[in-house]
């Protein structure tokens, strides 16, 4: 015979589990593994990469570590001129100027400088269209922009 419950209210009737039920021995039992580890790891990996990208930026310069060589190179051969009067002047060895002053151009008119010596290499094997002349002309605007804020040169922007 069973024993009554200490108090008169009846207790539940045990429900079937949907889930599979395992008695584990105490020896079978595993202590929860801590996260705590894992976090700390992922943290300090995310925090390394933070500080990698600091560092980077800080220590990239941007082209700007030839700026001197830069403007000295364009000042001498503007020669107080435009950019326009001096590849008129330079004739065929525009185009080797303009490769010494691609090499050396900072970051910030880098691009500016690929489109002029792509259709400078161009130019003597095709006409050049209103498009080429007008992106052309765009991209000697920023590079005489960029040298006269930067070199403290002062070149007259065209047109």
């Amino acid at each position: 015979m069973t024993q009554p419950p200490y108090d008169e209210r009846p207790q539940p009737a045990e429900t079937p589990s949907p889930y599979p039920q395992q008695a584990l021995l105490p020896q079978q039992v595993q202590p929860r593994r801590s996260r705590l580890p894992r976090v700390l790891m992922a943290l300090a990996v995310v925090a390394a990469v933070v500080v990698g990208l600091v560092i980077w930026r800080v220590v990239h310069d941007h082209g700007e570590r030839n700026r001197d060589a830069y403007c000295a190179t364009l000042s001498r051969l503007t020669g107080g001129g435009s950019l326009l009067e001096t590849a008129q002047r330079l004739g065929p060895g525009a185009l080797a100027a303009l490769q010494r002053l691609r090499t050396l151009a900072p970051d910030s008119v880098r691009g500016e400088w690929d489109d002029l010596a792509a259709l400078m290499q161009s130019a003597p094997t095709s006409q050049l269209d209103l498009g080429s002349a007008a992106r052309a002309l765009t991209d000697v605007r920023a590079i005489i922009s960029d040298a006269n804020s930067s070199c403290g040169m002062s070149i007259q922007i065209p047109g």
